[in-house]
């Protein structure tokens, strides 16, 4: 894979690894708030998922991300991508619109 598409995919990947973290965080305090959530604990749960969320939100519809993609799949050396690498690519992509679409909504 050449440099240039190379460095973008890295990063790109990077960024969504940023985004899959935030969702798992906000899993375990939506766990937190069902299972274990101490007496009183309500207000602030709801203060931690808000922010979670939003920062969740901005790093999941990052125009950096759409641009990233773009550019590696119009590049030339697309192309000689693996299987697996493409697949990713996809995979972040279909996730990405959903995210936009719902965002619009």
């Amino acid at each position: 894979m050449n440099g240039n598409i190379n460095q973008g995919y890295r990063k790109l990947l990077e960024k969504t690894k940023d985004v899959t973290v935030f969702g798992t965080a906000e899993g375990i305090i939506h766990w937190d708030m069902e299972t274990m959530m101490p007496p009183g604990a309500v207000e602030q749960r709801s203060e931690q998922l808000a922010l979670m969320s939003r920062i969740h939100h901005k790093f999941a519809t990052d125009p950096e991300t759409g641009k990233l993609l773009n550019t590696i799949q119009k590049s030339p050396e697309y192309e000689a991508l693996s299987q697996v690498e493409k697949r990713n690519l996809f995979l972040i992509k279909k996730v990405t619109l959903n995210k936009i679409a719902c965002q619009k909504n």
